[in-house]
This record gives C-alpha cells, structure tokens and sequence, in this order.
C-alpha cells in the first residue's frame, strides 16, 4: 500500500513539474 502512495505522489509532482513549465512558457 506505501506504494501506491509513492507512486501518486511521484504523478503528482511530475504533474505539477509539467504544469509550471507549461505557464513558463
């Protein structure tokens, strides 16, 4: 189960990554 936490915060900073790249540009 820790996981699959791991794994969507791991998304959700990636997300977070595109989006502020995205408004960057």
């Amino acid at each position: 189960m820790k996981l699959l936490v791991i794994m969507q915060a791991k998304t959700r900073r990636v997300k977070g990554q595109l989006r502020e790249m995205v408004n960057s540009h």
